[in-house]
Parts: C-alpha cells; structure tokens; sequence
C-alpha cells in the first residue's frame, strides 16, 4: 500500500474515532451485501481491519455483523461453486458481475485480522492503540465474536470441504495426462486458501481451545446424518460432519491428546456459545465428534493416547448425560480395546477395566429404564406395560438429540423412554461379549462375572414378558443373552435364569427370537454335560411330575427344541435314550397334542441326525405316521357315511371357504393331522439319497404312478397292486366330502418340496391341494402331458438340496415359536 492510500486510511480512523457513534449507523456490514457490488467489498474489508483500534467501545457491536457478513457470502461462493458442479442455473446476482479471483482471499483475511484482534491479545499495540483500545472494549468484543464462533467454524468447514473436493478432481489424470481443472475460479488456489484457514484457526487453539472444540460440537449437531445410518444405535458420521474432523486433525496446533483434554473439558462444562437459555446442549455432539476423531487415528496413535482417553471416559461417565452420551462411551471404549493390543502397564489394565465397569453400568441403568419394582419393598422387576420402539420404528438420531436437551437435566432412570431401554439392549448385545473377553485376560475372567450377573439383572425381566408389547426388548434381550453364552466363562451368571425361562410354559412365545435361543440351549447343554440326559430323563417321572397331557406335550417339544439347538449328529450318541423316551410315550397311550409334537421331534431328528444313525427309529415313526392317517380315514368315514350309500357326491359347503362346521374335526385332531403331514412333507422334501431308509416305506404313503390319469385302473390290475396308498384313499375321502380342489386353491401351490406352510388349519379342506399333489407329483417326466392341467407336477431326485434344507430348517423352526400374548 503506497503512502498515499495510508494517509487516506490514517484520515478516515481519525474521522471514525471522533463520529463513530454516527457512523456506525450506516452499518459497515450492510456495505458487503451483494445489492451495494462486489467490487467495493475490498475497500470496505479494508478500512474496517484498519479502524480496529479506532472503534472504542463500538467495537464489538461493530465489527461482529460484519464478521457474520463476511461468513453470509463466503458461504455464497459455496453455494455457487456447488450450483456450478451440479451443472445448475448461476444466481442472477454472481451473472450480473464478475468477482475478484482472489475474493474469497480477500474475505478470509479480513476474517482472520478482524477475529484475532478482538480474540487475541495483541502485544505489539503502541500506547496510542492500546488507549483507543479499552480492555473492557475488547471484553465485549471478544465475547461478541465468540458467541459468532459456530457460525465462523461452519463457513471455514463449508470451504474445507470444497478444498477437498477440488484437490479429488486434480488428483486423477485423463488419458492426455492432463488434470481436471477447477469448476470455479475462485477456489483455484486451494494451497493458498488453505493456508488461509489454517492461519486463521491455529492462533486460536492456545487459549480459545474449549471455545473451538465447543463451536466445532455446536455445528457437527445441525449436520444432518445419513439417511441408513438412522437405524443405528451409534449412528455414522456424515460427510459434512467428517468434514469437521478432517478440519481439525489438519490443524498442527492440536495434537491428539490435546484435542481429548479439550473434548474433556467441554463435557465436563459445556461453554454457553450464545447469550439466550435455548442454545443446545454440546455435551452429546462433542461426544459424537470424539467418537469419530478416534476413530481417524491409527491403532498406535489411539494406545499411546490412552490416558487422554481415559480421562474422556472417566470424567464423562460421572456426568448427568442424557443416554445417547452413554452409548457414544461405550461404544469409543469398544472402538479402542477392538483395535489396539492389550496394555502393558498393570495399573493402565486396572484403570480401563474400572472404566468400563462404570460405563457398562451406567447403560444397563438405561436399558433397565422401562422396567418397575413389583411391589415397594420387592427387588423383583417387570416390564412396564407401555409400547415399547424398536430400532426399525425410530428415527434415531433426530429424535435422540431432540429429547436429549431435556433429558440431560432429569434422572436417566426416570427420563429415557422405551426408545433408550431397547437401543441400550441392542447396543449390550452387540459388543458386550467381545469387550469383556478383551478387557479381562484370562486369567482374571471371572472378575467379570459379578458385573455380568448385574447386567442381567436388567436383561432377565424382559425375557420373562412374553406380551407383544415387550417384542423388541425381548428380541433384543435374547439376543444379549445368546452373545453372552458362547462364553464357558459366564454360564455361572445366567445358566440358572435361562433354565428356569427354557422350562416355563410360555417359553415358545416369541417372535423372531427362535435363533438366539437355539444358542443359549445349544451353549446351555454343552457347558453343562449331564443337562441334556437329564432333561430326556425327566420323561421317565412324567405321570408325576406332569399329569396333565398340555405338560408332557411341553416337555416332549423342548427335548425336540433341545436337539434341533444343536448341531448335525451332535446327539446321535443319545439315540437309544431318546427311542426309549418316545417309546414311553406310546406305551402309556398318548393324546393328539402329545402325538403332534412327536411328529415335530421326528422333524427334528430328519434335520439333525444322519439317515445311517436312524435306522432303529425308522419303524417307530412309520407306525405312527400310519396309525395317524388310518385315524384320519376313519373320521372322514365317520361324516360321510349318508353320502357313500347315495349315488351322487354332495359337497360340503363352508361358510368361508374354510372355516369348520359343526360335526367338522376337532381343533386338536387337526393340529395332529397337521403336523403329520409336515413330517410326510420333511420325508419326502429330501432326495433319495439323502434319506435312503424312507424309499422303503415310501410307497405305503404317496403312489408312484399318477393316480389320475385314466391308466391307474389298468396299472393296478397289471401290477396286481391292490393296497392304495393312504394320501389317495385320504384324498378320495376329502372328494367325496369337500368336492374337487378349487382353482384358488391351485394358484396358492408351488411347484417345489416342501409343499406345506402353513402354521395352522382351521379345517381339514385346506389340506386338500397337499393330498391332491402327491398324488401326481411322481409321475415320471416323460409320461407328462405339455397340456396337463390341474395341479404341478414335482420331478426327483431334488437338484437343490442345500435350498431345500434351509427352508425344512426355517419351517421348524417357526413351527416351534407360538403366539405372543396381547
């Protein structure tokens, strides 16, 4: 600047120091509007950065919107350099006039003279300026400006970000070995600009750290996340907040462990940004900032940070924060013992196992939030009657952070919704297991289990519920238990409660639980080696202990459920004990309901024992799936005797379709028919070859020819075969009583084994399309008509066997679970 321009400038501070209260009214800020012209903006940067000292007490109501001004059109240049990458329509204003190159420079200079003077101190000021510039002036500047910080902190984010973006697209070369170009003239110089930022960040890490960090959480909370990372307890960072972090591991002033003292700080008091009560909260936002700065820094630089961590953790655990904050805890605890090795020092061991001892507390607390003492005195649980959200039905992290500013101040016992009781479940389920094998060596293993057995203080009630409410905290629950058994270590903290829970009588009500709990019995019966034999022996007392058919048939599933939690031939060994169990039952004479889940046990042993280990039992099941279809016959015969003595077959027509009549058969027969059906299904569903012993009975039950083509008659009298396999005398019976099968009824079946899904009948009709396929599902391919009607035809051997046992696998495993209570 020559001499001349100074004395202009030195002649204008003398005119502002004498009229500043006038002049201030013309309001400086005003004149960097896009309406007053681009052009004049570096005059007007100018003599505002050199009148600093001239302001007096006008200072900081003066310069403080031109600051926000300043931050307004930087953030336009964003706004248009994106609009230009996205190929969109340029602002008016931008086409009307071209702007300096070096504009956003210009800006940023100011930017950076106008906030260090105010927030810095100056020790270079002459006497002159130093008495123009009175402290408490600068007082009331410097608080000005930081209440300004968010807003400052946002735009250098907005500009970091095209900087990266602009240095992506240098980065590839085209095939001439040429780089992109910059879509924008003015972030061209992405060095400069940089440099720029970083020069005007780092001076204020020294002595405004905790203001920096604090701005830093204000404006990472008004980023919005991902949208797939709602369903997550500890949702993603976005890029936008990403950002931010990159921003401030790029600053050199802030070392890692500098950062974690300051993130510390601001937890443990949150400075208040602006003058008005309703700021937000940042404890939670600069938690979530953390969470992600860690996880930036490499597995060395995190242990060599530990104890700056562990100041995080120790000192935020004791705070009063709403429960998100407590699962960002655990969940940069898990981040940090997942990826480093294990502490060397004994007494730094000690320190991070006290740590997530109260952490871990501190979340089952939440995740206890939804249940109440059963009575004043009692230290019994339940589940609060109240509908409970699961992760599926919240928007975590809007919703989280909303309620979080008012749940910070209340008890977290009292304030956290069911929302908090289902995710802390989750959150314990998910890492739980591993974390506590990582932190307690082997050797000290069992120092572990009193804070396990106090975790599922909390867990047990919801596992009692079986109501539809409590779904999600059941769900959630198992799951934590099933993670939680894998460990030998930890049978001593739960096998107690989940034998007593696999026993009662409602144990079979859930939902989508089935596959946790096959866990925790599969882990339950190997920790304790005698537990299985037990349990079939229990059979041997059951005219005692279960008198009534409702209890043998529950003890009869739960030895089935037992083997199906285990592995392929896992209880082969136990097969004679297992026969002599099923045979007990036959020999005292069992009822439809008991009858019904020994076909659901010999599923089970088709899908669990190899077919070499069957051969004994092979003729007790065929016996019984005969016995079951002969019944069968006899209670279509008994209904349909008028109509065998007429000459025309009268169907019987069912007020919906399906729905029983009076003199139809008992609900409790059906569930037996039913579920013999599903074993004749299970049989048939595997290849011959993998289930080679059924060939030799296969023909008693299904036919193999096609019983409806007109040849059947002559191939009888042919082969001299004068027994009909049951399905066609059970079809002909459900003819002669329903009538034929219905085109609806067609559409529903499928080509392929296993044919029957369905978890219940109400009427033996809607067994009809089963019967009526097997009757014409072996007939050999080449004797298949192209124009075949009626329904499809299913070839052996089955091709996709894998397929075809994982849905045998999946359908008996639903036909386990029973209806939740309302």
């Amino acid at each position: 600047m020559d001499t001349s321009s100074t004395a202009h400038l030195n002649l204008i501070s003398n005119l502002l120091a004498r009229h500043q209260e006038a002049l201030v009214g013309q309001s400086f800020y005003g004149k960097l509007q896009p309406a007053y012209g681009y052009g004049m903006h570096p005059a007007w940067v100018s003599l505002v950065t050199h009148s600093l000292p001239y302001f007096g007490k006008s200072l900081g109501w003066t310069v403080t919107p031109f600051v926000v001004q300043i931050c307004k059109n930087l953030d336009e240049l964003v706004k248009q350099y994106e609009s230009e990458s996205a190929k969109l329509s340029i602002s008016i204003t931008s086409k009307r006039e071209n702007i300096s190159p070096d504009y956003p420079l210009t800006l940023l200079e100011g930017l950076t003279t106008i906030s260090h003077f105010c927030l810095l101190e100056q020790p270079n000021q002459n006497k002159k300026t130093t008495a123009a510039s009175d402290p408490s002036n600068l007082k009331n500047a410097k608080n000005a400006i930081l209440e300004e910080l968010p807003r400052i902190v946002n735009t250098m984010a907005l500009l970091w970000n095209v900087l990266r973006r602009e240095e992506a697209q240098k980065r590839p070369v085209d095939l001439l070995g040429a780089t992109k170009g910059s879509s924008s003239v003015y972030f061209k110089t992405t060095k400069t600009i940089r440099q720029k930022i970083l020069e005007f960040l780092n001076p204020l890490t020294a002595h405004l750290g905790v203001q920096l960090i604090a701005a830093v959480a204000a404006v990472w909370s008004r980023k919005k996340v991902q949208r797939h990372s709602k369903m997550k307890i500890v949702p993603a960072a976005s890029a936008s907040q990403l950002t931010l972090v990159d921003l401030v591991c790029a600053l050199s002033a802030l070392q890692a462990d500098t950062v974690l003292l300051l993130v510390k700080e601001v937890v443990k008091r949150p400075p208040q940004l602006r003058g008005d009560e309703k700021s937000p909260l940042v404890d939670i936002p600069v938690l979530q900032f953390c969470s992600a700065f860690i996880q930036r820094l490499p597995a060395a630089a995190l242990q060599e940070n530990f104890p700056s961590l562990l100041g995080v953790l120790k000192e935020s655990v004791q705070l009063n924060l709403a429960p998100p904050g407590y699962f960002l805890l655990l969940s940069m605890l898990n981040d940090f013992v997942t990826r480093t090795p294990n502490l060397e020092s004994k007494k730094d061991q000690k320190d991070l196992q006290e740590v997530t001892q109260k952490i871990l507390e501190a979340v089952g607390n939440i995740a206890g939030s939804s249940l109440e003492q059963t009575s004043w005195l009692s230290r019994n649980l339940e589940v609060k009657a109240q509908p409970q959200i699961s992760l599926e039905e919240s928007d975590a992290e809007e919703d989280l952070h909303d309620a979080a500013a008012t749940a910070a101040s209340t008890m977290v016992s009292a304030s956290a919704p069911s929302v908090y009781s289902v995710q802390a479940l989750s959150l314990l389920a998910e890492v739980l297991a591993s974390l506590l094998d990582m932190v307690y060596r082997s050797d000290e293993k069992e120092k572990a289990v009193p804070l396990i057995s106090r975790l599922l203080y909390y867990v047990f009630p919801y596992l009692r519920n079986h109501s539809a409410y409590n779904a999600p905290s059941f769900r959630a629950g198992a799951q934590l238990l099933s993670s939680l058994s894998g460990y030998a270590y930890t049978k001593r903290a739960w096998k107690k409660e989940a034998l007593e829970l696999f026993l009662d009588p409602a144990f079979f009500q859930m939902d989508t639980s089935c596959a946790h709990w096959k866990s925790i019995i599969d882990h339950l019966l190997t920790h304790e080696k005698t537990m299985f034999k037990d349990l079939m022996n229990m059979q041997s007392s059951s005219l005692k202990l279960f008198p009534s058919c409702e209890q043998k048939a529950m003890l009869l599933k739960r030895q089935a459920f037992a083997v199906f939690s285990g592995e392929l031939d896992q209880y082969h060994l136990y097969l004679p004990l297992i026969q002599e169990r099923l045979t007990d039952n036959l020999r005292v004479g069992q009822t439809s309901i008991v009858a019904a889940q020994m076909f659901l046990f010999f599923r089970v042993l088709l899908l669990r024992i190899s077919p070499q280990h069957l051969t004994s039992l092979w003729p007790i099941m065929v016996s019984e799936l005969i016995q079951t279809f002969i019944q069968l016959e006899e209670d279509l015969k008994e209904d349909d005797e008028p109509l065998r003595n007429s000459n025309k077959i009268k169907k019987v027509s069912v007020a919906d379709g399906n729905g029983p009549l009076a003199g139809e058969i008992a609900q409790s027969e059906l569930i037996l028919y039913l579920s013999a059906c599903k074993f004749l299904d299970t049989a048939l569903s595997f290849p011959p070859d993998k289930m080679p012993l059924f060939q030799i009975y296969r023909w008693a039950f299904v036919p193999e020819v096609d019983t409806e083509g007109p040849a059947f008659l002559s191939d009888l009298e042919e082969n001299h075969q004068e027994c009909k396999p049951h399905t066609v005398r059970i079809l002909e019976l459900l003819k002669l009583k329903y009538g034929d099968i219905s085109a609806s009824d067609e559409i529903t079946m499928k080509s392929e084994f296993p044919l029957l899904r369905q978890h219940s009948v109400s009427s033996i009709r809607q067994l009809l399309p089963f019967f009526k396929t097997l009757n014409c599902a072996f007939k050999t391919q080449n004797k298949l008509p192209t124009d075949t009607q009626g329904p499809p035809f299913l070839e052996f051997p089955v091709t996709d066997s894998p397929r075809v046992l994982k849905r045998l696998e999946e359908y008996v495993e639903y036909d386990f679970l029973e209806h939740l209570e309302c």
